[in-house]
């Protein structure tokens, strides 16, 4: 099992308050969905070939 670490970044407040308001009606916790759009991400970078790969 991988080891777990802590990431911190800042927002803008209107930022941060609009990300709250969204995944408050989503049921997600802010953490939460960060971790969801990272994975999501993480599964789309590895199917997509860089565009050098995908033109040989």
């Amino acid at each position: 099992m991988s080891q777990a670490v802590n990431v911190n970044f800042k927002l803008d407040a209107d930022v941060k308050k609009s990300m709250e308001q969204a995944c408050s009606e989503l049921g997600l916790s802010i953490p939460r969905a960060i971790f969801v759009i990272w994975k999501i991400s993480c599964v789309i970078l590895r199917t997509v070939k860089p565009i050098s790969q995908s033109m040989t």
